[in-house]
């Protein structure tokens, strides 16, 4: 398969994934960092790691959003959770729990430090307190 049709399947992917209005302006947003992250999000990443078979997007997004919080990358992890929302996190039985959104604790950034993140759950309790 070759860059073009890599691209276009990324395009297609992010749009699935975030709606094609919040895809559009989030290249947009790439563009205006590097229209050469933007290529290679939309052809690499979107159109041949994600559009790989084997396995569903539902499963690929945790594992994205637990490795992009280890590393503490808070907006690419913001963007990912709305990804994972679209592609099924809030539906009942895919977590012990749906969960609609992470967010940071009080007083949770001294300095040099990374955010704390909290899963709050539908119901409003944190997944800690539970």
């Amino acid at each position: 398969m070759g860059i073009e049709e890599r691209r276009r399947r990324g395009e297609k992917l992010l749009e699935e994934m975030l709606g094609s209005h919040q895809a559009q302006k989030t290249r947009d947003s790439w563009h205006r960092i590097s229209p050469d992250f933007e290529s290679y999000v939309v052809e690499f990443l979107s159109g041949k790691i994600w559009s790989r078979r084997g396995l569903d997007l539902w499963t690929k997004s945790p594992i994205t959003i637990a490795t992009l919080a280890g590393m503490g990358r808070n907006l690419g992890l913001e963007l990912n959770i709305r990804i994972a929302l679209r592609n099924g996190a809030n539906r009942p039985g895919r977590l012990r729990r749906p969960c609609s959104t992470l967010l940071p604790t009080p007083d949770s950034r001294p300095p040099g430090r990374l955010w704390r993140w909290q899963i709050v759950c539908w119901g409003g309790a944190p997944e800690s307190e539970l």
